[in-house]
């Protein structure tokens, strides 16, 4: 039964505290040590917490009253054999597996994992595959020695110095290449299925000297969604007007400029530069030409936004010219 705020302050000045099972005012002494609560105290007393365990205790060797024919620990009264002493058939043999951690605690050594791991420069996955045991064992074996493990970044260092590849591509190689040249599956598809990054699979096979397929070849056909739209045929084309230079005025300063004039920030969805560099692109924020005329640098034709906003504003164009306009008139930025 819990107490008011007032009485426990009260109580806490004489010395004393209230336990929640009996409801008895008792001194700290009775209390054991609990740091996660503010007074440091336990909120049942030491006789209570006995009282538990002991009908605990009772309960556990009315229920659990029988022992395993082969490793000997308490089991239930229904069963003859602890779970993994009875399911012989999926590998989980008690005595295997006892047998197999003696081989690996005797191989598994502080000198071989020293000289292989630290000495050596050897991955995790590197010695696995010598020991044949699985990649998480390497690390128990590492942590019970006290050697120091290294961070994931820095054993793909140590794979990109030394030029290895990562395991979960040189181990499905085969598979790789039936899917991507047998099947014709994409890159991505195959990244998703392999447990990989598209960028780390895609180097991979160009080290290879694997035959890349560009995105014409993947969706050929009716299925590329540039099918027929190519050039002069795209909706969008304005008579090359991309691949024409900019204005001799439109300097790194000019963008600076502009850039502080707006606070930093995507005058369409409110992106801060900050927020662009580390969460999106990794770029800088774009200087947008409102009437799309590179040569008119004037500042009130010229706006701050984020890299996707200045994709989507070479769609729609009339619209977009409309909008930032506006903005501009109405003094937002």
């Amino acid at each position: 039964m819990r107490t008011s705020k007032e009485k426990r302050e009260e109580l806490f000045r004489q010395g004393l505290k209230q336990c929640r099972k009996c409801s008895e005012p008792k001194l700290f002494s009775e209390f054991g040590n609990d740091c996660s609560r503010k007074d440091g105290l336990n909120c049942y007393c030491r006789e209570c917490c006995r009282k538990y365990q002991k009908e605990n205790a009772i309960n556990v060797r009315e229920n659990w009253s029988n022992k395993c024919l082969d490793c000997g620990i308490y089991i239930s009264d229904c069963a003859d054999r602890c779970l993994p002493c009875s399911n012989i058939e999926c590998g989980h043999n008690r005595t295997w597996m006892t047998n197999r951690q003696k081989e690996l605690s005797k191989i598994l050594t502080k000198e071989f994992l020293r000289k292989e791991y630290i000495i050596n420069q050897k991955t995790p996955y590197e010695i696995c595959l010598i020991v044949r045991c699985p990649f998480s064992t390497i690390y128990n074996y590492l942590r019970k020695h006290c050697i120091p493990t290294r961070t994931c970044e820095e054993n793909q260092e140590i794979r990109k110095a030394r030029k290895l590849p990562n395991p979960k591509l040189y181990k499905n190689i085969e598979l790789i290449i039936f899917k991507y040249l047998g099947e014709e599956e994409p890159i991505h598809i195959i990244a998703n299925y392999i447990g990989v990054s598209y960028n780390a699979l895609r180097d991979y096979m160009i080290e290879n000297r694997l035959p890349i397929r560009n995105v014409s070849e993947c969706q050929q056909g009716e299925l590329n969604h540039q099918y027929g739209a190519c050039g002069k045929l795209n909706p969008n084309w304005r008579d090359g007007l991309s691949k024409l230079p900019y204005s001799d005025d439109f300097t790194i300063a000019l963008k600076q400029e502009i850039r502080e004039r707006d606070n930093f920030t995507c005058q369409h969805c409110h992106i801060t530069e900050k927020e662009e560099l580390q969460k999106r692109t990794g770029h800088c924020l774009c200087i947008h030409h409102i009437d799309y005329n590179k040569m008119n640098c004037n500042k009130n034709n010229l706006i701050t936004t984020c890299h996707i906003c200045n994709c989507i504003a070479n769609g729609d164009r009339d619209y977009w010219f409309a909008y930032y306009t506006y903005i501009m008139e109405d003094g937002e930025c």
